[in-house]
């Protein structure tokens, strides 16, 4: 394990910035944390009706993951932005009341993102 340090915590959130800033994400309310979450070295947590996300970064790093690096942190910010993306259709995709306008309508806002950005 090792420690992640306040600038390690930054980076992780300019790079999520920057990633939420091109896949035009900013429709979202997102609380950034540097966490003890056991088993993970970060998380994206949302709440589709709030468009309210919570994203965290380990306090402890894993080695046995993958080693510290500032390329691993960025690939880390962007895997918890990609999360956020694909937040509406994963929350749509595991609902029981889904209506079909609505999961067509999550999937042309994420096709008109990827438009925006390609």
């Amino acid at each position: 394990m090792t420690k992640t340090t306040k600038k390690d915590f930054e980076l992780f959130k300019k790079e999520c910035k920057k990633f939420i800033d091109l896949f035009e994400l900013n429709n979202w309310s997102i609380v950034f944390e540097h966490s003890n979450k056991k088993g993970m070295l970060a998380s994206c947590v949302t709440d589709i009706s709030s468009y309210g996300a919570v994203i965290s970064f380990c306090k402890k790093w894993d080695d046995s993951i993958e080693k510290m690096t500032k390329s691993n942190i960025v690939k880390l910010a962007l895997h918890e932005v990609l999360h956020l993306l694909l937040a509406r259709m994963s929350d749509y995709g595991n609902s029981r009341f889904l209506n079909r306008d609505e999961l067509i309508e999550a999937e042309e806002e994420l096709v008109n993102k990827l438009i925006n950005i390609l």
